[in-house]
């Protein structure tokens, strides 16, 4: 209970003042330890453990591996006497975590006829988050020729590489196993695919699964107006905002919804509407704007032409170092990008603007 509460130092005196600790709550003081970052007092009470069971060394191994330090959670496993699926999964996680992806997937194929599902989807996460999409993608396909079959955590990791890679029959695919096994449209996996749909340059099928959530969620909002907003249907987006403010319940949009709105806003060049929505989340929603924000809208006025009003937008803002950063981003975008084009016919710099120079 104490190390539960994280009070570790009040359960570790307890525990010394006992002449024969139990091993299940030795292993709760090394959980304890470890969720508090303290890997020291972690390892302490491990090495004093009289007897240890497979929780006791698996349980150590993932608070190294959890803090990323990989040869200590390895030496351990090494010397394990016995393994269980949590100390590889642990592993191969931790790896994951730190981009060592061929050191992960080593220890993955070492023991592939044994995975289940949670393990094959720590792998395909592993993959989309170093950006190793056809990797990930081509894992769940192995994934199901060896019979294993996908949950919804398997499909959600897996859509965003399939929507980096803009394989749109591949996701009809998907969407189609998950109609035929009755797996529910939640708002986690509604959003992935309607992002994919989205991505994969299909807004129809976007709007579709939108409408067909039974409980649309903040996300699930966020992505179809941001899907939206990519397409260049910025009325299409704010007519979906107007609707998400008169849900039952009020759903409370964020700065993502922010920046989902004002990119739909300069995409579809509508100035004045985009203006407006700036206003509403600094001072009805009190939102405070950052860097993304600021950046869409002087995309939004260099898109439409509005040099003079975006360098009096730049000069307005509140943080001069984000000012600075805001400018710096635009003309990085270079020629190629409208405002950017302008700034660099007129030879500006940020610091000309920002400080008259």
């Amino acid at each position: 209970m104490y190390a539960k509460r994280r009070a570790c130092r009040d359960a570790l005196d307890v525990l010394d003042a006992c002449s024969s600790p139990n091993v299940v709550c030795q292993n709760e003081l090394v959980v304890g330890f470890c969720r508090i970052g303290d890997l020291g007092s972690a390892r302490k009470v491990f090495d004093g453990m009289a007897e240890r069971n497979v929780v006791s060394w698996s349980v150590m191994l993932d608070g190294y591996a959890r803090k990323g330090k990989m040869d200590s959670a390895q030496e351990l496993f090494d010397a394990m006497p016995e393994r269980n699926h949590f100390a590889w999964n642990s592993l191969i996680s931790g790896y994951l975590r730190c981009g060592d992806v061929e050191m992960a997937r080593r220890i993955f194929d070492s023991m592939v006829s044994d995975w289940g599902v949670i393990t094959w989807t720590a792998m395909i996460s592993g993959y989309v988050k170093n950006l190793r999409f056809k990797e990930a993608v081509e894992l769940f396909i192995r994934m199901q020729v060896n019979g294993v079959k996908p949950n919804n955590v398997s499909i959600v990791s897996v859509l965003p590489a399939i929507a980096h890679l803009g394989a749109l029959s591949r996701g009809r695919s998907i969407h189609s196993y998950v109609i035929k096994l009755g797996i529910e449209l939640d708002s986690i996996l509604g959003s992935a695919l309607l992002d994919m749909y989205s991505k994969c340059g299909c807004i129809e099928g976007a709007i579709r699964i939108f409408e067909n959530l039974n409980k649309k969620e903040l996300s699930a909002w966020n992505s179809i107006i941001l899907g939206l907003a990519a397409h260049g249907r910025g009325i299409d987006a704010l007519d979906l905002f107007l609707r998400m403010q008169e849900n039952d319940p009020p759903l409370i949009p964020n700065g993502i919804t922010f920046i989902a709105l004002l990119s739909a806003c300069s995409h579809s060049g509508l100035i004045s509407e985009g203006k407006a929505v700036f206003d509403l989340f600094t001072n009805y929603y009190r939102l405070t704007a950052n860097l993304r924000h600021y950046g869409c809208m002087i995309d939004m006025l260099g898109r439409a032409g509005l040099l003079k009003e975006a360098l009096e937008f730049v000069e307005k803002m509140p943080d001069v170092e984000m000012a600075d950063r805001v400018w710096r981003k635009v003309i990085e975008l270079g020629p190629q990008d409208s405002l950017g084009l302008q700034l660099h016919r007129g030879g500006w710099s940020s610091s000309r603007v920002l400080h008259g120079r």
